[in-house]
């Protein structure tokens, strides 16, 4: 059907976006698959169905279409929403429901405004030449547009004085091969020719404000947090499987189904067809929804009244609240192509707000609900708390099927970043399979080690989430436009920085106990 159609490019079109389709050729083979046309005849009684590739102009015009408003949101709330909403209510035990709530709002607030930096710092570095892109802006024009938006004034940098011996540096040079980053490729404006135009990438960024550090402390990043997804969907698929088919401990502990899940996971990541995950992405969409219905559901059952155990207030909880939640708002890393994949960049900023205002609505209703449902029983994920029925089981193994074929779409940014390093030649020989089965089974075997699924995923906030979301968009901005006196800035820096170093603290203590 059309819809089902609709739904399969747009997935093809997250994928791309993210860096998970390895070469334009396949991409096209799967366009030249979809787009196709039905030419009926009628034979009598019965209906001939001629099946006949498109053009490569109706490829272009449908396929390679720039993004609208809609479809940008449809990706962002994609990407922002996944398992770390399942963990949202054990963060509320931690600092209670009306403390939990303000705290969530100002990392949402924290997190969109870093991510509006990213955006002005590209835009910057376009318009000083120190980079090139093939659209408009968000801010669309000069930096008045970016002093504008972000509330400082643009002024003039240190870029003004080192553009012209960064292009003298960089000259004669790849600056970051597409092997190495997200969406480092924009197909939208691929034509006839086959030529694709460069979109520019968050590790770029860093190459041109820092240097090769700055790129390899921002792909450092994203591989220590895709690896971290993984081992944290392994431990969810190992505790949820152990919890439905095995509650008495018979059959195995969820270790034991944490390593099955690993094992079974190695196959996935030598895929090479993006086409095989595409169902797999649409399948998890529809379980997220349906699992997230059911439990308001059985919140709006069990809170006839607010269970005598909930706390509003629990301010010595927040360093374990904090990176829970920073966690949840995970998406820096899709910014970037997404913005530069809309039809209109200027609309970008609003589309944004939007997509983490009710994504923040929606995490403080079920946090705050679960939390006064089930009280001091509130347990990490939330489906644990739920009664030990049929539906409930149900939810368990569609979600953790759902997490298991979203492995590789995890992996693979990462292992295209690390691929593209030396040492995966020098150590490795290039030899893909050896490489990757290594990877994998070391996320496993981390995961299976792991005492407390909550506490995993505040650690990730704590250490990748705060470095990726807030502190390094934070010094990107302030270093390009000398904006070190900006106090906006500066604080997402300062709040990054010492939140993610105390729930950091925080959260090795609580794992050294026990």
């Amino acid at each position: 059907s059309s819809f089902i159609r609709a739904a399969y490019l747009r997935e093809l079109g997250i994928f791309q976006m993210i860096g998970v389709n390895s070469n334009k050729a396949e991409f096209k083979q799967v366009y030249d698959m979809l787009t196709v046309r039905a030419q009926t005849k009628e034979q009598g009684d019965e209906e001939s169905v001629q099946i006949v590739p498109a053009s490569e102009d109706e490829d272009a015009a449908e396929l390679h279409s720039k993004t609208g408003t809609a479809g940008t949101y449809l990706t962002l709330m994609k990407a922002f929403v996944g398992i770390g909403i399942l963990a949202m209510p054990g963060a509320f035990a931690h600092a209670g429901y009306i403390l939990g709530s303000v705290c969530l709002v100002l990392i949402s607030v924290v997190s969109y405004y870093c991510s509006i930096l990213l955006i002005h710092t590209k835009d910057y570095l376009i318009e000083q030449g120190a980079i090139k892109s093939s659209g408009p802006s968000m801010s669309g024009g000069p930096a008045q547009g970016i002093s504008h938006h972000v509330g400082v004034g643009a002024g003039v940098g240190p870029l003004d004085a080192s553009v012209s011996r960064m292009s003298e540096s960089n000259a004669g040079t790849n600056d970051i091969t597409p092997s190495s980053t997200y969406a480092a490729t924009d197909i939208s404006k691929a034509g006839k020719s086959g030529s694709l135009s460069h979109s520019v990438t968050f590790q770029e960024l860093g190459l041109k404000v820092f240097g090769q550090r700055g790129k390899w402390a921002i792909e450092a990043g994203i591989c220590v947090s895709q690896v971290s997804f993984v081992c944290a969907y392994f431990l969810f698929i190992g505790d949820n499987v152990a919890a439905v088919v095995n509650k008495d401990g018979i059959f195995g502990s969820g270790t034991f189904y944490t390593l099955i899940a690993t094992v079974a996971a190695v196959p996935l990541v030598y895929l090479k067809s993006i086409k095989k995950l595409v169902p797999a992405a649409i399948l998890a969409d529809v379980i997220i929804i349906f699992g997230l219905g059911v439990i308001f559901a059985y919140d709006f059952i069990t809170i006839d009244r607010v269970h005598e155990t909930v706390s509003a207030f629990t301010p010595s909880g927040l360093p374990l609240f904090f990176g829970i939640a920073v966690f949840a708002f995970e998406g820096i890393n899709i910014i970037l192509p997404v913005e530069q994949s809309m039809e209109d960049p200027k609309k970008f900023s609003g589309v944004l707000r939007q997509s983490y205002v009710h994504l923040t609505v929606v995490m403080i209703l079920l946090g705050a609900l679960s939390y006064s449902a089930f009280g001091e029983s509130t347990q990490t994920p939330i489906l644990f708390s739920l009664p030990d029925n049929d539906l409930v089981k149900s939810v368990q193994i569609m979600y953790s099927i759902a997490l298991f074929f979203s492995v590789p779409l995890q992996m693979v940014p990462a292992f295209n970043i690390m691929e593209s390093y030396p040492f995966y030649k020098n150590v490795f020989g290039g030899n893909m399979y050896v490489f990757r089965l290594l990877v994998i089974v070391a996320a496993g075997g981390i995961a299976s080690v792991i005492p407390n699924f909550g506490l995993f995923l505040n650690l990730i906030g704590a250490v990748a989430g705060t470095a990726t979301a807030f502190i390094l968009p934070s010094m990107l901005y302030m270093t390009a436009l000398d904006k070190w006196h900006a106090w906006r800035p500066l604080f997402c820096l300062i709040f990054g920085s010492v939140g993610g170093l105390i729930a950091f603290i925080v959260s090795c203590i609580e794992f050294a106990e026990g």
